[in-house]
């Protein structure tokens, strides 16, 4: 028995890992710009994924197939019980489990592979390009051509200061800059001062200082004012009170399906407004893959569910039922996920909804037949 289970369940994960690969092409990748074992690594995030489909097509194969042999029922004529034949299945359940825990490492993401000091980086890559930091609760907002993960460094800052009411603090434009354990070091750019409730922002000594109200003419003091009133070249300027962290937002830039677990997790705790919709995909993602662990007992009991509600007998009836039922998964799976990533599911109920209906109904189906 666990033999048959075993080589369906190969066979399964082949087809559906090949059809993974054929997506690949489907979905316009260039293989001219990849070698086959990075392509390999870019699809293994999704790989996981097929493994409680394959266990499922597995046990349905396996048993569907002894029923039509009659083995089934020469096994309940000599007494033995139907619960004792699933142990071997339950080995099959235990053994996709441990490779999904082990086979896939899910520290790593499928570019960390290529970029070398694996052991260091826990992010997929190290440089990103083009991107915003919005930062609501200290009212600034940040434009990056560039940053890099390991040196800190970026090209082309932008760096805006509002007040409560969105009017202008200051703006800065540098051609480059670095992110130290102290704060911001911007070169090569330009300060512009708004008057505010706070005073008049200027620069000195390469840092931000205020003019207080009193210390300033009426003409030079108006607030709301679009007109800059201090506005300066510099080649260095630090901002030792800015302790920004552009790290997620970086991240942000990667797909959750292209990234590891690890950096998933990174992402979502590290992320100032934790409640912000575009953490909804990650944290989806992160319930999708941590509850994949168990989904291979789940597609057990659904796959016997289905072999004692039908006991197909013929080959056709086989195929038929493993395709229509992995096809109602697929669609109850997408739509969770389309809607788990919007953030209207709950992602640990989203992750697991498809698995719960499956399950109710198997779970019937097994109560019932006993």
């Amino acid at each position: 028995m666990f033999y048959e289970c075993t080589k369906w369940f190969l066979l399964s994960f082949l087809v559906l890992n090949s059809l993974l690969f054929l997506q690949y092409f489907i979905d316009g990748k260039n293989l001219l710009d990849d070698d086959l074992l990075k392509i390999f690594f870019r699809i293994k995030n999704e790989t996981p994924l097929t493994i409680p489909i394959s266990t499922f097509l597995a046990v349905l194969f396996a048993f569907s197939f002894l029923s039509k042999n009659n083995e089934l029922i020469a096994l309940d004529s000599t007494g033995i019980s139907t619960f004792f034949i699933l142990r071997p299945i339950l080995i099959l359940a235990l053994v996709s489990t441990f490779v999904n825990l082990t086979f896939f490492d899910y520290k790593k993401s499928s570019n960390e592979f290529f970029n070398g000091d694996q052991g260091a980086e826990s992010f997929s890559e190290k440089k990103f390009y083009s991107f915003r930091m919005i930062l609501k609760k200290q009212n600034r907002t940040w434009f990056l051509k560039s940053y890099d993960l390991k040196s800190k460094l970026t090209e082309q800052v932008y760096l805006y200061q509002y007040d409560e009411e969105g009017n202008d603090i200051f703006r800065i434009e540098a051609a480059s800059g670095k992110r130290t354990n102290n704060g911001w070091v911007l070169n090569n750019g330009r300060f512009l001062g708004f008057a505010s409730d706070e005073g008049l922002p200027i620069l000195e000594n390469n840092s931000i200082t205020w003019k207080v109200k009193k210390s300033i003419s009426n003409k030079e003091f108006s607030i709301n004012s679009t007109t800059p009133r201090f506005s300066k070249n510099f080649e260095i300027l630090e901002l030792n009170h800015i302790l920004d962290d552009p790290t997620p937002f970086a991240l942000l830039k990667l797909k959750p399906n292209d990234m590891s677990l690890f950096s998933i997790s990174e992402i979502i705790n590290t992320f100032p407004n934790s409640n912000s919709q575009k953490l909804y995909p990650y944290k989806y993602r992160r319930a999708q893959i941590k509850f994949n662990f168990a989904s291979s007992f789940f597609a057990v009991i659904c796959a016997l569910a289905l072999i004692f509600w039908k006991q197909p007998s013929s080959k056709g009836a086989i195929i038929g039922l493993s395709i229509l039922f992995s096809t109602l998964y697929y669609i109850l799976f997408s739509a969770c996920q389309a809607l788990g990533e919007k953030g209207i599911l709950y992602p640990w109920f989203g992750a697991c909804l498809p698995f719960l209906v499956f399950t109710i109904f198997a779970s019937f189906v097994l109560f019932s037949k006993r």
